[in-house]
């Protein structure tokens, strides 16, 4: 029970932070975006804050490392390859979220705390740890940059930086 307190206290922590970006700074990363992804070929107009990037606009690994690699030279910021396993393991660790290759009902719990619910039906029983990227949406990289922003302009603070979230879903 306590370990489910932890994980709602945490995304409530992560909701406070984010909110310290105004909507136009939000808008500016997902137009940023919007403008990388057209340049891969993506039409403009099937790309919004909750569409999957994997599943719906057919992106691969190379896609997802190009999108990666061009945020992180933009905004000057490091984004982790495993953005979504990285984060968890600031809350519970690595046995508690995953057994033979699947995530337990506590890491869907957290999932689903982290991703403001169920994305499109993907946070289900059975969900392998390598389909994690199939989460990955317009909105996740949006916030993943925003987050590693929040990192940067807090590393000098005494709270220093906080894991990896997002509403956006």
């Amino acid at each position: 029970m306590r370990d489910f307190r932890r994980i709602f206290m945490y995304a409530e922590k992560v909701k406070e932070k984010a909110a310290w970006f105004d909507e136009q700074e939000r808008d500016r990363i997902f137009g940023f975006i919007q403008e990388c992804l057209t340049d891969m070929g993506i039409n403009p107009k099937e790309i919004h804050m909750d569409c999957l990037l994997v599943s719906e606009l057919g992106m691969n690994s190379i896609d997802l490392a190009d999108l990666t690699f061009r945020l992180e030279d933009r905004y000057k910021i490091s984004i982790p390859r495993n953005g979504i396993r990285e984060s968890v393991r600031d809350i519970i660790p690595d046995e508690e979220f995953s057994k033979g290759g699947r995530i337990t009902d506590k890491g869907l719990v957290l999932l689903k705390e982290m991703f403001g619910g169920d994305v499109k039906g993907i946070i289900r029983p059975g969900l392998h740890i390598h389909d994690l990227s199939e989460l990955l949406s317009v909105g996740a990289f949006v916030y993943m940059t925003m987050n590693q922003l929040l990192r940067k302009s807090s590393m000098n603070k005494e709270e220093g930086p906080f894991p990896l979230s997002h509403d956006c879903v």
